[in-house]
């Protein structure tokens, strides 16, 4: 099991001293104990019903090889002008590229390394110097052209103009793979930064958003159900599982509410907590724990 060590965190003359042992809940402590990643594949004997239900959702294409099935976006020579630089979409072959404004403002030829995310919007993740992706800014709009969609557009388009010299241009920090975007679109990612080197050797156990980005690595799991030792009555960790996302409950609308509400009130916050970590806007502060 990792270790448990105090954080101190300092602001200003304020200091805050965090007892990780205190905020943890023996669930969230769990999951360094239990086993290897083992992908959606080990799950499909016993859940194949969500399996079907996961397969070709938001979760199943967060994050995509480059092909032709994948690839939403217009690559046949298309241009698209902001700011005065052009950017042209082509394919070499069955490679797709981007001609774009480097970190210095001058034109230069990325290879689409993956595709990013599916609808409303469909970003092209290019590689940059030491092992870097970071997500070009221009972006496919995925909605039907009755809806305005089918085109290219510029993500800052209705803001103030972002060129090569601004932080928020498409090569900087705020656009990085590896730091900022990748933990949520993928399973298992470990950034793997090398702050002497200044450079990136990240890694995931699954291109997207798979069965264990939430329950936790399934490997404990799989030895147990394979030996006829889960039901439904056990735990999370009984079962093997750093936690359970189950908000079991009657949802009822009464006719003068606009909203359906439930008939009892949840009893925890693992679910909200747990989904949390992605649906909002957050940073992280080291490594995650399942359901906190």
């Amino acid at each position: 099991m990792k270790s448990v060590r105090s954080i101190v965190i300092r602001i200003g003359t304020l200091s805050l001293s965090v007892l990780l042992p205190v905020l943890l809940s023996p669930v969230a402590l769990a999951d360094s104990t239990q086993g290897s990643f083992v992908g959606n594949a080990a799950c499909v004997s016993c859940h194949e019903a969500q399996v079907q239900d996961w397969t070709n959702s938001h979760h199943d294409l967060a994050m995509q090889d480059v092909n032709e099935k994948t690839v939403l976006g217009d690559f046949d020579n298309a241009t698209f002008i902001y700011e005065g630089v052009t950017t042209t979409f082509f394919r070499k072959g069955d490679e797709y590229w981007v001609k774009t404004d480097n970190e210095s403002g001058e034109l230069q030829d990325y290879r689409v390394a993956y595709v990013f995310g599916i609808y409303p919007l469909q970003q092209l993740l290019l590689p940059m110097h030491n092992d870097r992706l970071n997500a070009l800014s221009i972006a496919w709009d995925a909605r039907n052209a009755s809806e305005g969609g089918q085109r290219w557009y510029h993500i800052y388009e209705d803001q103030e103009p972002v060129t090569s010299e601004s932080p928020l241009h498409w090569t900087g920090v705020y656009h990085n793979w590896n730091s900022r975007c990748a933990e949520c679109h993928s399973t298992n990612v470990v950034k793997g930064y090398d702050g002497e080197r200044r450079q990136y050797t990240t890694t995931y156990d699954q291109i997207d958003v798979g069965c264990e980005a939430c329950h936790g690595p399934g490997s404990r799991h799989v030895e147990l159900a394979t030996a006829g030792k889960v039901d439904r009555s056990q735990s999370p960790a009984e079962m093997g599982l750093a936690l359970s996302l189950a908000a079991r409950g009657q949802w009822s609308r009464a006719p003068e509410h606009d909203i359906a509400h439930r008939v009892a009130p949840l009893t925890d916050q693992t679910q909200v907590d747990n989904c949390g970590r992605c649906h909002s806007r957050r940073a992280t502060l080291g490594d995650y724990h399942y359901g906190q």
